[in-house]
């Protein structure tokens, strides 16, 4: 049996990044192959190098923030609800707590695959070509649903981009302007494929959902807000408010944003990944920020608002995914003013039809580039 070896940005507590890690592990081993996650530690002093490239004065709140993000948020239950996690359900490498270690004594694979998320955004990786495999010499290279998260590649880090990317015998990115991207950068075909937590169905999370620690009876509006790659107030706040007061709910704040809200609803601070699903699966509505919440919530048949960068800017993880289902309605500009009432219902037959539709062709995409010579 072939062992598939991923390398992606799992060790981050971030709900989006465990669960894309979880949902690609499961659905190659439900193929009938052989997997593990290299368990590569990111950030590491790499990345720190990279970022310390600032002022004094920056360092230090950027350091204060980090404290007193850690303290109110990333508690000791989160961070042990993350380990439990990936202990039961998914089967890691040893691990390798910087490049050194990686390249010193890589692990042994028949394939080896640059998974989900933004691996391939050079604001987060900062050049580390460990993302794109370099490591497994000349073992066969591929990607699925890679995410470059940019419309363009800083000058610095152009080269090592062709490089690598030439390398790959498949490449299967999650947007569609990474196709173009990819194609400009190294004259080679991509293939749009879905987020991996759209592999699995709902019926295929109901596990996960099962083992949460937190359940919510009362319908409520789920409020999951990331504010890290573009700034989604005012709009947000006027979506909640909007849709609160036309049902009535109880309003749950998930994640670090929800500091800020205590006076509006329930904020919860220490779900991991089990309660990430449970919190959508049961949700009356959703109003989000952030890419994952998007794909749960659609994955989920949740009726939703999603909101999106001004049309400025470069990030088109959202719209990109929201167009391909054809639920490019429930999309709001984070500056758009909200004069008169949301639609509350949402008719779900066009959107799962084609959500299907595009599962079975990455799904198609995946076994194809594994199989292949």
């Amino acid at each position: 049996m072939k062992k598939i070896g991923i390398i992606t940005m799992h060790r981050v507590l971030n709900y989006g990044s465990s669960l894309q890690a979880y949902a690609l592990y499961l659905k190659i081993k439900h193929i009938g192959y052989d997997c593990e996650i290299i368990d590569y530690q990111y950030p590491n002093e790499y990345h720190q190098n990279e970022k310390n490239k600032k002022t004094i004065k920056d360092r230090t709140l950027f350091f204060l923030l980090r404290v007193a993000f850690f303290i109110l948020y990333r508690g000791r239950l989160q961070k042990k609800r993350f380990g439990d996690f990936f202990r039961k359900n998914i089967v890691l490498t040893r691990n390798y707590e910087n490049r050194e270690a990686l390249y010193s004594n890589p692990p042994k694979c028949d394939i080896y695959m640059a998974g989900s998320d933004q691996v391939w955004n050079p604001n987060s990786m900062k050049g580390d070509s460990v993302f794109f495999c370099d490591f497994a010499g000349n073992n066969k290279k591929v990607s699925f649903a890679s995410s470059f998260s940019v419309s363009s590649i800083p000058t610095e880090y152009e080269e090592i981009y062709k490089k690598n990317l030439a390398s790959f015998a498949h490449i299967g990115v999650r947007e569609s302007n990474g196709v173009t991207m990819v194609n400009s950068l190294v004259n080679k075909e991509a293939t749009e494929v879905c987020d991996p937590t759209l592999l699995l169905t709902k019926n295929e999370y109901q596990a996960l959902a099962g083992e949460s620690e937190i359940k919510i009876k009362k319908p409520y509006i789920l409020v999951y807000a990331l504010s890290y790659a573009f700034k989604p107030y005012p709009a947000l706040d006027s979506v909640v408010e909007n849709i609160r007061k036309q049902t009535k709910m109880n309003v749950v704040y998930l994640h670090v944003n929800s500091i800020d809200h205590y006076h509006i609803g329930h904020s919860i601070t220490s779900a991991g990944p089990n309660e990430f699903v449970r919190l959508f699966m049961d949700a009356s509505f959703i109003v989000t920020s952030s890419f994952h919440g998007t794909a749960f919530a659609i994955n989920f048949e949740r009726p939703f608002y999603s909101i999106i960068p001004n049309e400025a800017t470069d990030d088109s993880r959202i719209y990109s995914l929201l167009k391909k289902v054809g639920a490019e309605t429930r999309c709001v500009m984070s500056s758009q003013k909200i004069d008169s009432d949301l639609s509350i219902e949402m008719d779900y037959k066009n959107v799962s039809e084609r959500l299907s539709k595009y599962r079975e062709e990455s799904i198609a995409f995946l076994k194809k580039e594994l199989s292949s010579e």
